[in-house]
């Protein structure tokens, strides 16, 4: 039943999730193919070109920097063994080729498309 207390979550909920984009962009991540299963957002604040942690639980299967980011995937804590060059938004549906689905850590070195001499790649 739709009601004015459940408008209000709704507006609420959309409201948070606006203002969390506003704020900080992020990387959005699934255990399963084409964004399915255990999904995690994770934001970055600004963060760019530094080696950085995501982590979902269930395992990296879809891959997806938010709008405005592009990232380098990589196998290793130390960003050095590159897994994925260049993914932009809306990223990878099946990064099975790429990463063991079972891994749930993988490492990124996130470019911001406005202010990186790179920004091409996210054209």
């Amino acid at each position: 039943m739709f009601t004015l207390t459940t408008a209000a979550a709704i507006i609420s909920t959309l409201a948070l999730a606006n203002f969390a984009l506003a704020v900080a962009p992020g990387i959005y991540t699934c255990s399963g193919r084409h964004w399915t299963g255990d999904c995690h957002w994770t934001p970055i604040s600004k963060k760019y070109k530094r080696c950085l942690p995501i982590v979902n639980k269930g395992g990296i299967v879809s891959f997806g920097p938010d709008a405005g980011l592009w990232v380098e995937i990589f196998e290793d804590s130390a960003c050095s063994k590159i897994a994925y060059n260049t993914l932009v938004f809306p990223g990878l549906p099946d990064m099975t080729p790429w990463l063991e689905p079972t891994k749930n850590t993988t490492y990124v070195i996130v470019h911001d498309c406005e202010t990186d001499l790179t920004a091409w790649n996210c054209y």
